[in-house]
């Protein structure tokens, strides 16, 4: 969620409030037998043995989200992206977001490759140095429509942004979820003590599959927004003071 925040919300208030209709959804990974056996092989080859050794680029011949999601979906695998490449050790420490329970120091990690991704190419730093805000409105759901299981997507940055390729290569994380607890609708997960990786994969910009649905926000009118109704009707996306169209 926004870093500029006021209130907290729950994921459940979260979830309660969000109109689905305006998230992006979840491409196809397309995990057909051939692809779950390839996955499955280099799951057993490269990630079970828990060195936390990099995955060599040559050894994905499928897509790295769709790996990703493979793992999180068929393996007992979480995932953390950041710009940082080198991290041996995540230690607890607080998030910077609207969600109760985000000021306890914490080791994060996300059931969703494409969520991992996109905290792995987003570059606070080149944001920064651009004068913009750094902060992110970000969301993921797993949610049921008319009987089926569906997936959805938030990602929005300062809406001047989007003229400025700001994205960077950076690191997905793969963690043991044994270490971590759940939180509604298990969107968010969360461990009490250090995580050290299994492996970790090198994501470019162009790994993100949805690059091109990231949204601009002014996050001034968002927090009001927050302030004023909670999250009823998030994202808000028909409301030009929040998403200029400029």
């Amino acid at each position: 969620m926004t870093q500029q925040k006021r209130r907290r919300f729950t994921l459940q208030e979260t979830y309660e409030g969000t109109n689905y209709s305006e998230l992006i959804p979840m491409p196809d990974p397309d995990l057909n037998p051939e692809r779950l056996k390839l996955c499955k092989d280099l799951f057993r080859e490269l990630i079970e043995p828990g060195c936390g050794a990099l995955i060599p680029d040559s050894r994905l011949t499928l897509q790295k989200w769709c790996f990703l999601e493979y793992l999180v979906k068929h393996e007992q695998i979480l995932l953390h992206g950041s710009t940082s490449h080198d991290i041996e050790v995540f230690e607890p420490r607080a998030a910077i977001d609207n969600l109760v329970g985000g000021e306890r120091a914490l080791v994060y990690a996300a059931s969703s490759g494409i969520l991992a991704s996109f905290f792995a190419i987003h570059d606070r730093a080149k944001l920064e140095k651009l004068g913009l805000a750094p902060g992110m409105n970000v969301c993921y759901f797993n949610y049921e429509e008319q009987g089926a299981a569906k997936e959805g997507f938030h990602f929005a940055i300062d809406y001047r942004a989007l003229r400025h390729f700001h994205w960077s290569t950076g690191m997905v994380y793969i963690l043991p979820r044994g270490p971590f607890r759940a939180d509604f609708q298990q969107t968010q997960w969360f461990s009490e003590v250090p995580v050290r990786p299994l492996a970790k994969i090198l994501v470019h910009p162009h790994d993100f599959p949805i690059l091109a649905s990231i949204r601009g926000t002014d996050f001034g009118p968002l927090v009001e927004q927050f302030e004023r109704v909670g999250m009823q009707g998030y994202p808000w996306l028909h409301d030009a003071r929040i998403h200029p169209r400029r």
